[in-house]
């Protein structure tokens, strides 16, 4: 009996952590949309006439087209690509009147919302097409643009 019990149990703890797995990656897959186009909106000159915010992301983080893909060329990007993400970071926030090492993550995280929010219908509707595509772990909570899930404590990559 308490064999079974315990198999049962051990059942469960892996479908529940599988079911989390599959939540924390469409929950990264989302804010990484997300991020996307709030930069490329607002640092990187996405205009209405673009058809995809890619390329206005790309000129926020200044992303290197010739790169060759050994492993020591992908870290190193990998690490140039996070200083310039975070650069972009600062910048953004730094917009807002708001320093990215100081502040409080809630303030950060209001400035943040706002920005979504004030983002243009074209994008919204982007962004609303791909979380639903690509996040279907990822539920918007009515009269929001952002996930459940997304809060002061993960809205960073």
């Amino acid at each position: 009996m308490r064999i079974t019990i315990l198999r049962r149990l051990e059942a469960l703890e892996e479908k529940y952590r599988s079911y989390e797995q599959k939540e924390w990656s469409s929950l990264r897959t989302a804010r990484t949309y997300i991020w996307m186009i709030v930069l490329a909106y607002y640092l990187g000159d996405l205009r209405p006439e673009d058809d995809d915010p890619h390329s206005a992301y790309d000129r926020v983080v200044k992303l290197p087209r010739d790169h060759d893909f050994s492993d020591a060329s992908i870290q190193k990007a990998g690490l140039e690509y996070r200083n310039r993400l975070n650069d972009a970071y600062c910048r953004f926030f730094a917009a807002r009147g708001l320093d990215l090492d100081e502040a409080p993550l809630s303030a950060l995280f209001n400035a943040f919302v706002i920005s979504v929010d004030q983002l243009p219908d074209q994008w919204l509707s982007w962004l609303k097409s791909n979380l639903q595509s690509y996040c279907r772990n990822v539920m918007i909570a009515p009269g929001s643009n952002l996930p459940r899930q997304i809060s002061s404590d993960n809205f960073l990559m």
